[in-house]
């Protein structure tokens, strides 16, 4: 819930789908703020219109609200308010709640750390008594002997920002402190003398579905970096910056930048989302799901034939047929075999049950009908086939496709992320906005593969 100060404007952005789930601005967006804990037939405190954003970046249906949290208005200090939307799309009027937020007297400082603060001090204040709840401090940059400034550069020697540092005594059993970079990529911590184990990251400058434009990710290669401290002490340690377009991602990273994108995305629920396998688990399903997207992984499938045997198992996870070849090892010929729906498969095998040379294929899950029925045993029917890909599993495994296409992968991931914490709105947009990308890449022709005569040339004739 978001905390704002009396007489501040508070702005929240809402997105419209059509009932296909594309983008679409619709008509007569409408907003209404109520009082929470007001009788249900209150009238709401502020009815806003929202308005369209019309630059060309945004997508169709994406709109933005303002409300004014002004006493003039009918909001008061202390009180809470719920924002509702409708919009009608496709004859249908959906509404939706795109927030809340709570309105206390002290301006707009509540959205900095010190004006948070002092909205506690005041609810406090006022259910325990007057006092200052402002004074002391919650560091954890130590509380040693020496200050101990370490700089983390990355392999550009440029500094890196908002990474969060973890230092621990050597045997890593005793947290000793935890900070983050600066601008500067330095965090000042206070140690005493002694040998320390610091491990970096994620932080805010980490990259993700929603932040690679911020930086890029990080590779602490180093982690745990060893900092030896004796008196004052400044030293450096360095990292490498992901790229996603010399060479790829490998495993490891791709997890770094989901771990570092969630944080930003769902800061509340990140302990969570970040426990146990979770993350292996997104990322995997998301280069599965961008390789279904290519239809990149593709290899063949050979079966032998036996006399009289109409169906035959695929030996592996078969994604897509795309054609299928008979060779004929006493003719010495290879010719492709015409595909069937079931339907056509009965019709003929209901008009004959001879065995003879295959001239058709009917697929059925992870089984291929021959017809006819094969009457030579050892003749090789040949699938070429697009094929579900083994999950990754060492840190070092790269998909194999291009490397500007890993990054669709983070996309993706989140996309994962965000439909396991009931943000569907979001995910749906995630994948409508990859979906964009993979169209435009047009890795080969949309053609119709079941032969030669169904390839329609649509060029002109001179």
């Amino acid at each position: 819930m978001r905390i704002r100060g009396l007489e501040s404007t508070l702005r929240f952005g809402f997105a419209v789908n059509d009932t296909s789930g594309s983008g679409d601005d619709g008509a007569t967006p409408l907003c209404h703020v109520r009082l929470n804990g007001a009788a249900a037939d209150a009238a709401p405190v502020l009815s806003p219109t929202p308005f369209l954003l019309t630059h060309a970046t945004y997508e169709k249906g994406n709109y933005e609200v303002a409300v004014p949290a002004t006493a003039a208005n009918g909001f008061a200090s202390g009180s809470e308010y719920t924002v509702f939307a409708s919009i009608t799309v496709d004859s249908q009027t959906p509404s939706a709640k795109i927030g809340e937020f709570r309105v206390v007297d002290t301006g707009d400082a509540p959205l900095t750390e010190t004006g948070i603060a002092a909205a506690v001090e005041i609810d406090l204040s006022a259910t325990h008594g007057a006092g200052s709840w402002l004074t002391g401090s919650c560091s954890y940059l130590g509380d040693g002997a020496n200050v101990v400034t370490v700089t983390m550069l990355d392999d550009s020697g440029d500094p890196v920002p908002g990474i969060l540092v973890v230092a621990r005594n050597n045997s890593e059993t005793t947290l000793v402190a935890t900070g983050q970079t600066d601008a500067d990529g330095v965090v000042e911590l206070q140690l005493d003398d002694g040998v320390y184990k610091v491990r970096y990251g994620p932080g805010y400058a980490a990259g993700g579905a929603m932040a690679r434009a911020l930086g890029g990710g990080y590779g602490f290669t180093g982690n745990p970096y060893t900092l030896t401290v004796s008196g004052t002490t400044a030293t450096s340690f360095a990292c490498t910056v992901y790229s996603t377009v010399v060479g790829g991602l490998n495993f490891a990273e791709l997890k770094g930048m989901v771990q570092a994108a969630i944080p930003r995305v769902y800061p509340e629920q990140s302990r969570f989302l970040l426990a146990g396998t979770l993350v292996s688990e997104w990322v995997n399903m998301a280069y599965q799901e961008l390789d279904r997207k290519l239809r990149w992984s593709r290899a063949y499938v050979d079966l032998t034939t036996v006399v009289d045997d109409e169906d035959y198992d695929f030996s592996v996870t078969v994604r897509e047929v795309e054609m299928v070849e008979y060779q004929d090892a006493s003719e010495d010929t290879v010719f492709e075999l015409q595909p069937m729906d079931r339907r056509e498969w009965l019709i003929k095998r209901g008009e004959s049950t001879d065995s003879d040379t295959p001239t058709h294929y009917f697929r059925n899950g992870q089984v291929i009908y021959l017809y006819p029925v094969p009457d030579t045993a050892g003749d090789t029917v040949r699938l070429w086939s697009v094929m579900e890909p083994s999950d990754m599993v060492g840190d070092e495994e790269k998909p194999p496709f291009m490397a500007h296409l890993h990054g669709f992968i983070v996309d993706l991931a989140m996309a994962n992320v965000m439909s396991h914490v009931g943000d569907f709105g979001m995910a749906t947009q995630t994948r409508l906005y990859v979906d964009a990308q993979i169209e435009a890449e047009r890795l080969e022709p949309a053609v119709k593969r079941s032969g030669p005569d169904h390839i329609i040339h649509t060029g002109s004739v001179l």
